[in-house]
């Protein structure tokens, strides 16, 4: 009995089966891991959407009172869509993609006229 297990141990056969099983586990992980870097991903960009959209109003207040002079309120911490923005290429259709990027580009451009606004002053 002991001849069997140890011929079988040593038997291509089994180091076929445990290396597909390794391979299997290691696919697994890995898509694991990229879900979940995605999922990261999403959630980092949708944090910045909010915080875009809930700093607008008080920039048109400011603009409203002459009193963007100082304006220190960051509109954008970190492009978060074109940091991420391939992995969700197959996610959204032609449309979807473009409306997001407006934003973004959107908001740059509001955020890059605020630093020059601010440093006209200066």
């Amino acid at each position: 009995m002991d001849d069997k297990i140890i011929n079988f141990l040593n038997s291509n056969f089994f180091q076929t089966l445990v290396t597909f099983i390794v391979g299997f586990v290691a696919l697994i992980v890995y898509r694991r891991q990229k879900k979940d870097a995605k999922k990261a991903a999403a959630n980092s960009i949708l944090l910045e959407i909010q915080h875009i959209e809930g700093h607008i109003p008080k920039v048109k207040e400011a603009v409203r009172n002459e009193s963007l002079n100082g304006f220190s309120v960051g509109i954008m911490r970190e492009d978060a869509w074109s940091k991420y923005s391939h992995l969700f290429s197959s996610d959204f259709d032609k449309d979807e993609w473009e409306v997001i990027t407006d934003f973004y580009q959107a908001a740059r451009l509001l955020s890059e006229s605020i630093v020059m606004s601010n440093e006209s002053f200066a």
